[in-house]
């Protein structure tokens, strides 16, 4: 009989909720960052919000790590980025968007997530082997509070507060 962590099924529960409220919420980040250049920047905030407080719990408060790592900076960022947006605007949404778009039943989403896993594999067998050797990986990530020298719980405290003002000022008009 195979023996479940615990840790397992808080992520398979976390997944889960996290998946519904997506899917009620019709949540697609790059949708949302184009209203919010269209001038409907409320539902965005909200969002960030959202994720703040679930990284901001997850990481300063539960002690838990990335799950990917980091993978230097430079020339590769400002390609890749130009690359993933560009990848963004022809698919008609970001992986979270398509992903709930085919949990919703869009075939063209199914079309879209196949056509992303040749990418994927790509990139991770073949393309990080070669550019591997050019990232610049620092021994540790440092944080902003690391940065400035306060603890990063302060400052967790300080965002949390400025992002409580802001919330609170787009949702009064």
């Amino acid at each position: 009989m195979a023996v479940v962590e615990p840790n397992l099924i808080l992520a398979f529960a976390f997944g889960l909720v996290f998946g519904v409220i997506v899917q009620r919420m019709s949540f697609c980040l790059s949708t949302d960052l184009a209203q919010a250049f269209a001038g409907n920047y409320r539902r965005i905030l909200t969002w960030f919000a959202v994720i703040f407080i679930i990284t901001g719990l997850g990481f300063q408060l539960l002690g838990a790590k990335a799950v990917g790592q980091l993978r230097g900076y430079g020339l590769y960022n400002i390609l890749s980025g130009i690359i993933f947006g560009i990848g963004i605007i022809l698919s008609g949404g970001c992986v979270i968007g398509t992903l709930r778009r085919i949990g919703e039943g869009f075939l063209h989403s199914i079309v879209v997530f196949l056509a992303w896993l040749p990418g994927a594999a790509f990139t991770v067998y073949f393309l990080n082997n070669v550019l591997g050797p050019t990232y610049h990986i620092p021994k540790k990530m440092p944080l902003l509070g690391d940065l400035l020298g306060i603890e990063n719980i302060v400052i967790y405290g300080i965002l949390a507060a400025l992002l409580a003002v802001v919330l609170y000022w787009v949702n009064k008009k």
